[in-house]
């Protein structure tokens, strides 16, 4: 799902398939986080409802509004991780994007190396 929602973002399947260049696999990492459980803020079901917003804000094409949102849930006094939201290219998984001050607790793995991909 990480996959769809950052290489496949902007790119439009030929036969029900996708084609991606080697090197934007190349230059990507999988990583794994490291200690305590990330602390997200959950913009998903009902959590989602009582912000007062719906799903919309996760799934536009222009990214003002959600932009606004993140730096208020950074800013916020709770310090959260991230935001878990419902992913907009897969929309039966769940997604996140993570705050840079959670940096200290990733291991990066380069994906080529992780996955056994061979890039072409």
């Amino acid at each position: 799902m990480a996959f769809a929602e950052t290489v496949l973002h902007d790119a439009s399947p030929e036969l029900g398939r996708f084609s991606v260049e080697g090197d934007s696999i190349a230059s990507r990492y999988v990583v794994e986080f490291v200690g305590e459980k990330l602390r997200l803020a959950d913009l998903t079901g009902a959590a989602l409802k009582r912000t007062g917003i719906h799903g919309s804000l996760t799934t536009v094409d222009e990214y003002e509004m959600p932009r606004k949102w993140a730096v208020a849930l950074h800013r916020h006094p709770q310090q959260v991780d991230g935001i878990l939201y419902m992913s907009k290219h897969v929309n039966s998984e769940q997604a996140a994007v993570i705050f840079d001050r959670a940096k200290h607790r990733l291991r990066a793995l380069r994906t080529v190396h992780a996955l056994g991909v061979d890039v072409l």
